[in-house]
């Protein structure tokens, strides 16, 4: 908040009563210099929760599976974090269903593989859209057709993923421009861009490979393409079909 809003909250703080427990969220990592953050680093008890990445993700995962004695397969495992992308909630509530479908098998059979993954849980469609961005910033032609046609098939119309594609060239502007300033490593580049370190993990080889005015030309394509659709000048699949197929051949470097 702004700083008077924060002079207000300092003056609040000590007339809340011991009967209630104040909650006080802060998205991103706080300003540790303001003298309400330090005010409740002192009388609070605070917690940071940090995306689970790594060992210390596949460690939670193992341990939500331990109440079932059931283990999971390396590519299951990948195929699963595929489909619940960072949403950690629902990573678990599927896991749930996963450990509870190996019950009726003895303990030593109870391990979660890849076709059972494949047969019970299906990906959201905000799964899909990150699979089509996925497949465009890898410059796989193909599998941009198939899961443009995928998200189109599930309801999501043209304007949402041109602002989801959008989104993703506003990433690796960022992750290029501070590549371009001399950040050398992913804590550096999340300190400039402001961007998660799991999206600058996932995008920045590619960013290491276009430069700013490329981006830039992708970004105003885009944006025709948007104008072209408001106005009725161009068909809407078509149109972003031939965008993506272009994009996805730029990122493939031919």
């Amino acid at each position: 908040g702004s700083k008077s809003v924060q002079e207000k909250f300092e003056t609040l703080l000590p007339k809340i009563p011991d009967t209630t427990v104040a909650v006080v969220y802060e998205p991103g990592i706080p300003d540790r210099r303001t003298a309400l953050f330090k005010l409740f680093k002192k009388s609070a008890t605070s917690q940071e929760f940090e995306p689970l990445v790594g060992t210390q993700l596949n460690r939670w995962i193992d341990q939500l599976l331990r109440p079932y004695e059931a283990t999971i397969a390396p590519n299951a495992r990948e195929q699963l974090l595929e489909l619940t992308g960072t949403d950690s909630w629902r990573l678990a509530s599927e896991l749930t269903k996963l450990g509870t479908s190996l019950l009726d098998k003895p303990v030593g059979e109870r391990q979660i593989s890849a076709e059972l993954v494949t047969s019970i849980i299906t990906g959201s469609p905000e799964v899909s859209v990150f699979a089509l961005t996925d497949a465009i910033l890898s410059g796989k032609e193909e599998q941009v057709v198939k899961q443009l046609r995928l998200v189109v098939a599930q309801g999501e119309n043209e304007q949402y993923l041109i602002a989801m594609v959008g989104s993703t060239f506003r990433s690796l502007a960022l992750i290029r421009d501070g590549l371009d300033q001399g950040a050398t490593n992913s804590n550096a580049l999340a300190t400039i861009t402001g961007l998660k370190p799991f999206v600058i993990g996932k995008q920045l080889a590619t960013a290491k490979r276009v430069t700013l005015p490329q981006l830039a030309g992708l970004y105003c394509q885009l944006v025709k393409l948007d104008a072209g659709l408001k106005n009725g000048t161009m068909m809407s699949e078509v149109g972003l079909e031939l965008l993506l197929l272009r994009t996805a051949t730029q990122f493939a470097g031919r």
